[in-house]
Parts: C-alpha cells; sequence; structure tokens
C-alpha cells in the first residue's frame, strides 16, 4: 500500500466504514511516522504514543471530512498539530501548585559512554527542535522529518509558501544558536 493508488483505496475502505484491517493497515502505514512527529513535539514516549493513538482514532472518525484533492498524509500532520495544541492549551490552564518540599531528583543522564554519540546527536536536535515555538516547530517537523516539499507544508498549515521559506529561515538560525558547533553541517 504505498502508491498513491493505495491512499486513494485506503481512505475509500475508511469512508466505507474502516473493517478492523483497514484501520490495522492505516496504523502500519502511517504510525511510525507521526510517531516520529508526536515524540518531537511531546519530548516523551508515553505522551506521543497517546497523541499517536489519538490522532488515528481521530482521523478514522474525521475521515468523511476529508477532502481528496489534498494530501493524505497532511491531514493525518494537521490532526495531530491540531490535537498537540489542545492539549497544550490544556495543560497551561491547570493551576501551579508550590511547596516547599521538593522531592528528592535523580538525574536520568545515562552514565558515560553507554549511548552512541549519533544517539546523544539525535537527542540534542530533538530537545533544540521542542524549544522552537510552536509555528517554527511546525514547519520544522513537516519539512525536515516529515519530508514534505515547501507547498506541501504550505498546504497542511494552512500558510503561504513564504511563510514556510521564512519559518525555516528562522528556525534553522535558532537552532545554529542552541546547537553545539560539533552538529554543524
Amino acid at each position: 500500500m504505498k502508491s498513491t493508488c493505495a491512499t486513494s483505496e485506503l481512505v475509500r475502505r475508511l469512508k466505507d466504514g474502516g473493517d478492523d484491517g483497514t484501520v490495522r493497515l492505516l496504523v502500519e502505514r502511517y504510525g511510525s511516522r507521526l510517531l516520529s512527529a508526536a515524540t518531537l513535539l511531546c519530548g516523551n514516549s508515553t505522551d506521543a504514543q497517546d497523541l499517536m493513538i489519538d490522532t488515528l482514532q481521530q482521523a478514522v472518525r474525521s475521515i468523511k471530512g476529508f477532502r481528496e484533492s489534498s494530501s493524505f498524509f497532511s491531514w493525518l500532520y494537521g490532526i495531530l498539530f491540531n490535537l498537540n495544541r489542545v492539549v497544550w492549551r490544556k495543560r497551561s490552564k491547570l493551576p501551579v501548585t508550590y511547596t516547599d518540599e521538593l522531592p528528592e531528583v535523580v538525574a536520568d543522564e545515562p552514565p558515560i559512554g553507554s549511548r552512541l554519540d549519533s544517539e546523544a546527536a539525535a537527542d540534542c536536535l530533538a530537545a533544540a527542535v521542542r524549544r522552537l515555538s510552536e509555528p517554527l516547530q511546525s514547519v520544522v517537523l513537516l519539512r525536515y522529518y516529515g519530508e514534505m516539499s515547501i507547498d506541501e507544508v504550505a498546504k497542511t498549515l494552512k500558510i503561504s509558501p513564504g511563510t514556510v521559506k521564512s519559518r525555516l529561515f528562522s528556525a534553522t538560525s535558532k537552532l545554529g544558536e542552541w546547537l553545539p558547533k560539533e552538529m554543524w553541517p
């Protein structure tokens, strides 16, 4: 199910009611890419898995509203970003409780030499991407992690291609400031 024809067949099957096999195919085909983006957005695997599952569930529930003139994957990413935005808005409204007693905190740094350099670099990059504002984060995730073209990113986020380019420039400038020089290309 890798071709455009296969995607339209998957969408048709979902619109026709989507049996368990069709939903499984949706998860197999798009789950890992959505999970990667969700992990970058959330910063932890538990919240990322929840966000990916919520995205796929919302996609199945809302499939009749999908216009086949746009990319299905872009539509899924749009759902992912919208659900993430809702979660962060809810969290920002929760009251903050202050206390004089602090729990003992153990550093979650791995022992020296226990991780590969490439994993450490990926973690560093992901942390830097999470520091970006939501608009900058969105274009970086779609363009570089979702491997979308400038036009696809623009359609997904409902912004102009010029705005996508401007945000990518701003994002890469900030990442260049935050990342160690050893990580620069």
